[in-house]
């Protein structure tokens, strides 16, 4: 009898111990201090990285050599399902006079991308190429020539074009679709 009582009361204590409302706190306390020691590092080391402002206390600005150069890319196509001619309009829309590097054509599907630089148009080798401001360029490519080199190509869903300035800047066109699906 007096084993048995004795197994009675360990279970007990297990079953209060088990069954308090307070084991889960602990678990809860290293949550919450977790979260605000991730807003505190966000607050005093990220954000003022963000708003900073030079020594002299004004803004920070970009340079006006950034701003003042702008390329627009527009994509255009002959067909809206499969088309099987690009045209790809350049325009220096910017202030200055722009270098630009040969195009890179970006074909996506999904995640994979497959880049191609178009280094020739018609047997003739054109960049990099220089643009005046307010002055446009046209290309047409054929997409079969890339069909035939990688028929993988063929299920692309979508494609885009990136061009560099000789200084180093990126343009990119916005991406058009190839297929439905």
């Amino acid at each position: 009898m007096l084993l048995f009582s004795q197994m009675d009361y360990c279970s007990v204590c297990m079953f209060i111990a088990i069954n308090e409302p307070w084991h889960f706190i602990f678990p809860l306390l290293k949550f919450l201090l977790i979260f605000l020691l991730l807003i505190f590092l966000y607050n005093f080391f990220v954000k003022p990285r963000i708003f900073r402002k030079s020594r002299n206390n004004h803004d920070l600005k970009f340079s006006e050599s950034k701003v003042s150069s702008k390329v627009r890319i527009e994509l255009l196509k002959n067909e809206t399902i499969n088309p099987s001619v690009i045209s790809v309009m350049i325009r220096n829309t910017g202030n200055r006079d722009v270098n630009l590097e040969a195009p890179v054509l970006v074909f996506k599907r999904w995640v994979s991308k497959r880049k191609f630089r178009i280094l020739s148009v018609d047997y003739s080798e054109t960049y990099p190429m220089f643009l005046e401001n307010g002055k446009a360029s046209a290309i047409n490519i054929e997409l079969e020539q890339f069909y035939h080199f990688a028929p993988e190509l063929r299920k692309a869903h979508r494609i885009s074009v990136e061009m560099k300035e000789v200084d180093g800047r990126k343009f990119q066109s916005r991406t058009i679709r190839l297929k439905c699906w």
